[in-house]
């Protein structure tokens, strides 16, 4: 077996529970966990044991990478690339654009309403395989046979 279906083409990143900062007279809120990992392929989990059964919104995880357009930028190197929902109580498999810039980081954002959150971050090792070339390759050979 080969591919995402492969277990050993996935490489646990981070387990983490997180819990909401309290202030007084303040509301409380999660710090953002950051993540750096080396593949475009994630799956991200996200469990709070304490929430309600109608309740499906875990988060949101943010691309970031580590580039600038300039040095002379008065911005810090984290441009926010690509975005992706989580779900509450599943693994949210996850394929951030190619733009061939590694590590790059992944920020996990919970909303203020959860009490707590269980956080797995997997990032994919094995072999990616471009289905699209791969056909069009497949086609040009075939063409090239005639």
């Amino acid at each position: 077996m080969t591919g995402i279906h492969d277990r050993l083409n996935w490489d646990l990143v981070v387990r983490t529970k997180l819990t909401p900062v309290k202030f007084p007279n303040k509301p409380a809120f999660f710090k953002p966990l950051t993540v750096i990992v080396n593949s475009r392929i994630l799956m991200i989990g996200m469990r709070n044991r304490q929430a309600k059964d109608t309740w499906r919104y875990a988060g949101t995880a943010y691309m970031n990478l580590f580039t600038l357009p300039s040095s002379t930028s008065l911005f810090a190197a984290g441009v926010e690339t690509a975005r992706q929902d989580l779900r509450l109580g599943t693994l949210t498999l996850i394929q951030f654009p190619e733009l061939q810039l590694y590590p790059y980081y992944v920020e996990v954002r919970v909303p203020p309403w959860h009490q707590e959150m269980l956080v797995e971050v997997w990032q994919y090792s094995g072999d990616e395989v471009d289905v699209i070339k791969t056909s069009i390759d497949e086609i040009k050979s075939t063409l090239n046979n005639l």
